[in-house]
């Protein structure tokens, strides 16, 4: 319920400032809901071990995906920065001279 709750607060207060972001965080709250659903397989419920495997593997890959997402983000937006502020120190250098 916390993942529940935890959308509808980020929908309805606007707390992050732009869409994007927001659009962003709604994505990293529906994987982290799969995930925690995807663990009910690893309780008695499921008794077949082939199917575990199966789930555990599935889990793996949707945990490994969204953490080279998120870094690709990370790593995408400083570049963006870096590039900003080289252009900036480039311009400064040539008002100099």
């Amino acid at each position: 319920m916390s993942v529940v709750f935890g959308v509808i607060l980020i929908g309805s207060v606007e707390a992050l400032f732009t869409a994007s972001r927001r659009r962003v965080e709604f994505i990293n709250e529906i994987i982290i809901m799969l995930v925690l659903y995807n663990m009910i397989c690893f309780s008695p419920f499921v008794p077949d071990p082939i199917a575990r495997y199966r789930m555990g593997f599935f889990c793996i890959v949707v945990v490994a995906l969204h953490l080279l997402i998120n870094l690709a983000i990370i790593l995408l937006g400083s570049f963006k920065k870096l590039k900003f502020k080289f252009k900036i120190w480039w311009a400064r250098r040539k008002l100099t001279k």
